[in-house]
């Protein structure tokens, strides 16, 4: 998944077999400087949580298998940093690799 629309969907609907369980494990730690996607997201935002949701979201392969889980592999590193929903991408506020990862 790269952050660009339409990646993660294109896949789910490609795939043709029913899906009984989804591993969200990408990720990527502390870029040392501010990137974004071609979706303009934070890449570590982009990779670590955004881009698991879109997949989820998109694969309606889960929902046809009927009790299909889905598991998202995570760091403790949220508990370093809150969340500031009003700058989630960096734009009005200093890059800080860690923050952005945690």
């Amino acid at each position: 998944m790269t952050g660009r629309p339409g990646v993660g969907g294109a896949f789910a609907r490609a795939w043709r077999r029913l899906l009984d369980i989804l591993v969200a494990n990408k990720g990527i730690t502390a870029l040392p400087e501010r990137t974004v996607t071609d979706a303009d997201w934070e890449k570590q935002l982009a990779t670590n949580f955004l881009g698991h949701f879109t997949l989820a979201g998109a694969h309606a392969a889960l929902g046809d298998a009927g009790s299909a889980r889905i598991v998202v592999v995570s760091s403790g590193a949220h508990r370093w940093a809150s969340f500031d929903f009003d700058a989630p991408y960096f734009e009005q506020r200093p890059y800080d690799r860690w923050v952005a990862y945690g």
